[in-house]
């Protein structure tokens, strides 16, 4: 009795499991079906239990079946996967057919029967169905074609890993990866957009032939130029693009001469895949002349780009099947491009420096960029059927793994998602990890430059007669003749007004004697620029006021260094309205005329604090080195340089009068008439601090400190947490010097919570910022 009923149990589970099948496949209304089925069958072995008992003889043959049926379902269930049931062959069926033959009910009988033809014939279709799926996948990667553009933008110099930054690439590993890819498409080339050849000393040294060498060595098939490839000028730019060993062809379509329209360089580069052309056309920001020195574009105007644009696609549709634009214009511009014209297939772009992580879809128009300094590789997909038809486009993006396991010089671990801007397109999810090492012929290349680079930095570019005083206690709180000298060569080389320089980018002093490229990159070691802003005269008012806010201490980065300029300075008064005289040329500061005013791109983005100048737009963005800019001037001297503190900036700790601004050739300038001192009070000695408050002033200084970690506007908007502190400590300083004095433990407290407000300052100045002051 107990072997019958396991026998007819094991009979059932197989009814209920195959119903499970056939209702997964039939959907709902099977579901309800199988419910009612498996009801009336769970009922019934209590009845065949009550009515038949088997004989030895039978129940050795039941014991057999049972074996013969898991045999059956193993290895099936192993070939088809779990979750499947096995297909049943006749014999398979007649064997089922025999076990159910002991239930005595005809019910059972006849639906065991019935269910498992159902699901052998469920089962056989979805082995079926699965053969066709498999067959049509491997006709699929036998039908597509797969044609991939490498893209690069906007390495600025950075030629070699990590070289201004732990997360870029290096053309040695740009090379791995080509070569990889190259194995993996069916054709493949590669393309940059522009701000390439110029940036770092790797570079510039050389005036860009460096990279030039590299982008023939890596085999790139297009080149457009971007603003900054005209920092050497139009003549050797052409110099280094139409020479015929070139691997690649230099395409811009929109830069023509003035005088006779001619176009300056190639419009297109052929790509043929699979039978069909591709024609890859270039395009130039059109406001380059305000984007690199404007001599060295003078004899050439850029055209408009979505127009020129229009002109190419309107030219070239007929010769071509499909069109790439290669664009050194934004990311924004690119996408109003893709718009406009929507017959573009794809658009690769550079100079907005945007990660777009997959790709942008903008209509039927596939825009990509690749982030800057090659912290990021760009890859464009071009899919085409065994017809010539190009059925897909993709793009994604490549990095190294090790990116995303960096560690700071403290243990602190490190990703390059901390650092991609706020413009990011795309899911950093979908970001490509890539684990190679740097292409050793590659890497040579890049040692011998490094070396070529040392030779290039004992080359002797002048001499002084005087010792240069760069020294920091120096440089940040008064005027020098080394910062003179600097700041005189970023108003030459810019033409503006005047010129303002953050004390802090100067970093050492030289001995007189001979100068070198390499000495003047250690007084000016940083890659800021020289970029140029036309702003009010209350502007410079306030910037100088910013300056001098500190004073007297030492360490103050931000103290500016002036070219064009005379300024006085009166400590008796409270900061913000110390400077009491100015002028601009032989002519007093006029607080409503625009000036001209050059500077670092740090100090104009908000560096040190600076937000004032954060509100204009940028004039000119020349993309020259101040340590470019200084070489020049040094070159351009007839003999030995021989600066001097000229007295440009007067610094007293004494009240200023009238009559001691008239000996320094000024004139009063917004100082409030109450506040005036009376005639004969320039002898009056100003109050020292105390060593206290001397204290106190440091650790508002050391807030100041990490206020400079920062380079952009948005970051150094931060100084409200400083200005805090420092107006804690004035209030303490004013009340100790009224006889108040806190109880002991107040004080004391006092002093922790400053302390650990101005860690938290400095922290996150340091911690989220990497600058260089």
């Amino acid at each position: 009795m107990f072997k019958q009923e396991r026998v007819h149990r094991k009979v059932l589970r197989k009814v209920k499991k195959q119903f499970v099948t056939v209702t997964v496949l039939g959907g709902l209304v099977g579901l309800g079906a199988q419910a009612v089925s498996a009801q009336e069958v769970s009922d019934q072995p209590t009845k065949v239990t009550e009515a038949t008992e088997l004989t030895p003889t039978e129940e050795v043959a039941v014991e057999a079946q049972e074996d013969r049926l898991d045999e059956l379902e193993a290895p099936v269930d192993d070939e088809i996967g779990e979750g499947e049931e096995a297909p049943l062959t006749e014999a398979d069926t007649i064997e089922m057919q025999t076990v159910s033959s002991f239930a005595d009910t005809d019910e059972v009988k006849e639906q065991v029967a019935t269910d498992k033809l159902a699901t052998s014939n469920r089962a056989k279709a979805a082995t079926d169905n699965k053969e066709q799926v498999k067959e049509a996948e491997n006709k699929e990667k036998k039908k597509y074609r797969r044609a991939t553009i490498m893209h690069t933008n906007d390495f600025h110099g950075r030629l070699s890993a990590k070289g201004d930054s732990r997360y870029d690439l290096g053309f040695a590993h740009v090379k791995t990866l080509a070569d990889k890819y190259r194995e993996l498409a069916d054709e493949f080339i590669m393309v940059d957009a522009g701000d390439t050849i110029h940036g770092t000393n790797e570079t510039n040294l050389s005036e860009g032939k460096n990279a030039i060498d590299l982008l023939n060595k890596l085999g790139y098939k297009a080149f457009v130029p971007g603003n900054h490839e005209f920092n050497y000028g139009l003549d050797r730019l052409l110099e280094l693009t139409n020479n015929e060993e070139n691997t690649f062809k230099t395409i811009s379509s929109n830069v023509e001469y003035k005088d006779t329209g001619k176009q300056v360089f190639d419009s297109f580069v052929e790509w043929e895949v699979f039978g069909k052309k591709i024609g890859i056309f270039g395009i130039t920001a059109q406001d380059t002349p305000t984007t690199t020195h404007p001599k060295n574009v003078e004899d050439i105007r850029f055209t408009d780009e979505i127009e020129a644009t229009k002109k190419q696609v309107e030219q070239l549709s007929e010769q071509f099947s499909h069109l790439v634009a290669l664009t050194h214009v934004g990311h924004n511009i690119d996408k109003k491009i893709a718009q406009a014209v929507p017959e573009l297939d794809v658009i690769i772009g550079g100079h907005s420096h945007t990660p777009v992580i997959s790709g942008e879809m903008v209509g039927n128009t596939l825009v990509s960029q690749a982030w800057e300094y090659g912290k990021m590789i760009g890859l464009v997909h071009l899919d085409f059927d065994e017809d010539g038809n190009l059925v897909k486009k993709t793009a994604e993006t490549i990095t190294l793994e090790e990116n995303f396991e960096l560690k700071d010089n403290r243990g602190k671990q490190e990703n390059i998602l901390d650092v991609l801007p706020s413009s990011t397109v795309g899911n950093t999810d979908d970001i490509k990890r890539e684990t190679v090492e740097e292409d050793p012929e590659v890497k040579a290349m890049l040692d011998k430059f490094k070396a070529s680079l040392d030779e290039k930095l004992n080359e002797v570019i002048g001499e002084s007669s005087v010792d240069l005083n760069g020294a920091r206690d120096a440089v940040r709180k008064r005027e020098t003749n080394l910062a003179n000298f600097v700041a005189d060569a970023i108003r030459e080389f810019s033409g503006a007004d005047i010129s303002v320089i953050n004390g802090g980018s100067i970093r050492t002093s030289l001995a007189a004697g001979e100068l070198t490229v390499g000495s003047v990159i250690e007084v000016l070691p940083f890659i800021n620029t020289v970029e140029t802003i036309n702003i009010p005269g209350r502007e410079i008012k306030d910037a100088l006021e910013h300056s001098v806010r500190l004073l007297p201490e030492e360490q103050n980065g931000g103290f500016l260094q002036i070219s064009g300029m005379k300024v006085a300075v009166d400590l008796t008064r409270p900061a913000g309205d110390r400077i009491v005289g100015v002028s601009v040329g032989d002519e007093p500061l006029d607080l409503d005329r625009t000036y001209a005013v050059a500077s670092s791109d740090f100090t104009l983005a908000g560096g040190d604090g600076y937000n004032m100048f954060t509100k204009y737009e940028i004039a000119n963005v020349s993309g020259e080195l101040f340590s470019d800019a200084v070489i020049n001037h040094i070159k351009a001297q007839k003999g030995p340089i021989n600066p001097k503190v000229d007295g440009r900036i007067t610094i007293s700790d004494k009240a200023l009068t009238d009559s001691d601004l008239q000996e320094l050739g000024l004139t009063r300038l917004g100082a409030k008439a109450a506040d005036q001192p009376a005639e004969g009070a320039s002898e009056q000695a100003t109050e020292q601090p105390t060593q206290e408050e001397q204290a106190n002033n440091a650790k508002a200084q050391e807030s100041q400190d990490a206020q400079k970690a920062t380079n952009k506007p948005a970051e150094a908007r931060s100084t409200a947490k400083e200005a805090l502190v420092k107006e804690k400590l004035q209030e303490e300083n004013e009340q100790k010097k009224a006889g108040v004095r806190l109880p002991d433990t107040a004080t004391g407290a006092w002093a922790l919570g400053l302390i650990g407000l101005t860690s938290l300052v400095s922290g996150l100045g340091t911690t989220k910022f990497a600058r260089k002051d």
